[in-house]
């Protein structure tokens, strides 16, 4: 159906009828496509089976809300319906607002009491919208110039290169070839036109509330911001550091910018005034030893599923390095998982990053180097079905050749795993990776090159610029290692990330599996009115419904 045809149907009120029977037809002519409608009618008569008399008819208050919930079926689609229980009991009626090709999930959030389900074809352009990408990119001469475009509230130069590096896999553009040019005209059209739809679908639906799992990629990142810039109460949840773990965020136009695993200024205070002891540090270092020794740092990703614990001295002789010399370690990021989102970074791209700082390391052979390539990559490519080099291996060959000796580059499917690399590490090299918080809590220097997350906190050793950092890698061997009183500042940060901010789900849990494999899940909750007795949903449902914390913290207590 071309773009006119669209219009046309959609100014005349056609549009919607004229996609059912498309639907109709497709189902009754092509064979693959019945067989795919017959296999979700199956799964979800197995689902409703299992969990209809946990979902059906729950006994929630009368709403005085409208919660706008961007469906993701994100960790699990088992964990998102307990989210949306969660809001009802809240008071919030939900609208499930689904991505086309994610239709076949209706069912299930009906299930769930879910009663207006509306998908993104239903908010196309009725008018002749232009799309300004062109004329826009006529203005911009640098990445940098392209990621600061806004369309409104909305940030689309940001989306728009977040989403084609996504989705190419790629950590660099060069704006003076016009093949690249013309995709990220493409994609900053695609981003324009998100923006404009989440406004016609925000001015229909109203929403004092919204929920999101994706903020970094179009069409949800737009709509993101479209919530933040009209006052909703906007809500971004991710998973935690251990399985069954989320943790939740509450946006407005003062933190639109934070990673939602980032702490607010309200919860550093918090952490930096409560009684600090030798039992906290020690809670904190079993929990993150024993989600190391389980594989379940990060599983999601399979970060450590293949991985295995070295002594110090087998790190060394493995990799070559010299004993006589401290070792720093660079930890890169995946070039292309959301590099311009969050904070502001020193350099404009993880490439750019990555390159200079291997750059600077070759230039210095009085340390010992590792380039750690993210292990994530293996697990992104196991579940998204690609292998090979990864982009930031082949940067780092198409870019800078053959590395010294001294420049050691551990490879995603490295068999060493991260705490043993730990045992080596002297300093730590990172934009803003999580790394950055394991190490500073050690005593260890870390070299942040963005404004974001834990930065400025007084644990890391922050720059200014592109160049004050450089210049610190040609002496990195002069910083000393953190002081007793950082170090407790770094552990006190530590806790709230990996202790205080993690709210465990017990209605649903759910297993990563093997890598590769699909989530598997199971909703723990046997009748409707068990609900309002689960201990997590009622606080999960009283942190939306009456707190106005950026974080949701557990208790101390309970943590």
């Amino acid at each position: 159906m071309t773009s006119g045809v669209k219009r046309a149907l959609a100014t005349s009120g056609l549009l919607p009828a004229v996609r059912k029977a498309r639907r109709g037809l497709w189902l009754a002519t092509d064979p693959a496509i019945r067989e795919r409608a017959r296999r979700y009618r199956d799964e979800f008569d197995g689902f409703r089976r299992r969990y209809g008399a946990a979902l059906g008819s729950v006994p929630a208050p009368a709403p005085t809300k409208t919660a706008l919930v961007s469906g993701s079926a994100c960790p699990t689609l088992e964990a998102e319906l307990a989210l949306i229980i969660a809001m009802r009991m809240a008071g919030c009626r939900p609208v499930v607002m689904l991505q086309d090709h994610w239709r076949m999930l209706r069912p299930y959030y009906e299930l769930a009491g879910v009663e207006e389900v509306r998908l993104w074809s239903e908010f196309d352009a009725v008018g002749g919208e232009m799309p300004m990408a062109a004329a826009a990119l006529d203005h911009a001469s640098s990445m940098t110039d392209v990621a600061a475009l806004m369309h409104g509230r909305v940030r689309v130069g940001r989306a728009a290169l977040s989403s084609l590096f996504r989705r190419h896999r790629i950590g660099s553009l060069n704006l003076e070839t016009a093949s690249d040019r013309r995709m990220l005209e493409q994609s900053l059209d695609v981003s324009v036109t998100m923006a404009d739809q989440a406004g016609r679908m925000l001015n229909t639906i109203r929403p004092d509330v919204a929920l999101f799992w994706d903020t970094e990629y179009s069409p949800t990142a737009e709509l993101f911001d479209a919530c933040i810039g009209r006052g909703v109460d906007t809500i971004a949840y991710r998973t935690a550091h251990q399985t069954n773990g989320l943790i939740f965020k509450r946006y407005s136009d003062a933190n639109w910018d934070e990673q939602v695993s980032s702490l607010s200024a309200q919860s550093w205070t918090t952490l930096r005034s409560m009684p600090w002891s030798a039992a906290q540090s020690a809670a904190l270092d079993r929990e993150i030893a024993s989600s190391y020794a389980r594989g379940d740092w990060f599983k999601e990703c399979w970060t450590q599923s293949e991985a295995r614990s070295m002594p110090a001295a087998g790190v060394r002789a493995a990799l070559g390095l010299d004993p006589a010399k401290k070792t720093a370690i660079v930890f890169s990021h995946i070039l292309w998982d959301a590099p311009l989102s969050w904070g502001t970074p020193l350099f404009t791209t993880y490439e750019d990053w990555l390159v200079e700082t291997v750059r600077a390391a070759a230039a210095n052979d009085r340390v010992n180097w590792i380039v750690k390539i993210h292990p994530a990559n293996v697990g992104k490519g196991a579940r998204e079905g690609f292998g090979g080099e990864s982009a930031e291996q082949r940067a780092v060959r198409t870019r800078l050749g053959a590395l010294p000796p001294h420049v050691v580059l551990l490879p995603p499917e490295t068999r060493i795993n991260a705490l043993s690399i730990f045992g080596v590490m002297d300093y730590c090299l990172t934009v803003r990776g999580t790394v950055g918080i394991e190490a500073a809590r050690l005593g260890v220097p870390v070299l942040a090159a963005a404004d974001a997350r834990y930065s400025r906190r007084g644990f890391t050793v922050d720059s200014t610029s592109r160049g004050d950092y450089l210049e610190r890698l040609g002496g990195i061997d002069r910083i000393a290692p953190l002081s007793p009183a950082q170090r407790e500042l770094a552990e006190r940060f530590a806790y709230g990330m990996f202790i205080r901010r993690p709210f465990v789900m017990r209605s649903v849990t759910w297993d990563y599996g093997m890598m590769g494999e699909r989530p598997r899940a199971d909703i723990h909750v046997k009748t409707a009115g068990d609900w309002r007795s689960a201990p997590d949903i009622d606080a999960l449902a009283r942190w939306i419904r009456d707190a106005r914390d950026e974080d949701l913290l557990v208790p101390a207590d309970e943590s």
